[in-house]
């Protein structure tokens, strides 16, 4: 089972509103020029894989569509930091410090998020 069926049963499993955003192609190709990552982990899949996933109408976890990860931290990347999600508000970012370019690979579970 490849890390997007994994990401896909694990949604499918939700007891909440979890809506998978439609990838958009030319984004996932400049995501990849720009910024190193896995396509085999979580994060990685999220970020090639999806356009982005909303959480109960309220969670928007960037990838590579509607919920662009490179335009949201182009335009609102601040503190050294890489946004990874925020709330319908824009109120509430979550956020990777990272010290380089190169995401740091994260584990939980035993899966690499990053």
């Amino acid at each position: 089972m490849t890390m997007f069926e994994e990401l896909i049963a694990v949604l499918d499993k939700a007891t909440t509103k979890i809506s998978l955003i439609e990838p958009d192609e030319k984004a996932a190709a400049r995501l990849k020029e720009v910024y190193p990552f896995h396509e085999e982990t979580v994060f990685g899949v999220v970020l090639s894989k999806t356009g982005g996933i909303v959480i109960d109408n309220w969670i928007r976890i960037y990838g590579s569509g509607k919920y662009d990860f490179y335009g949201k931290n182009t335009s609102l990347s601040e503190w050294g930091a890489t946004i990874i999600a925020e709330d319908i508000v824009g109120f509430f970012r979550w956020a990777i410090m990272a010290l380089s370019v190169t995401l740091p690979r994260i584990r939980c579970s035993g899966k690499v998020w990053i």
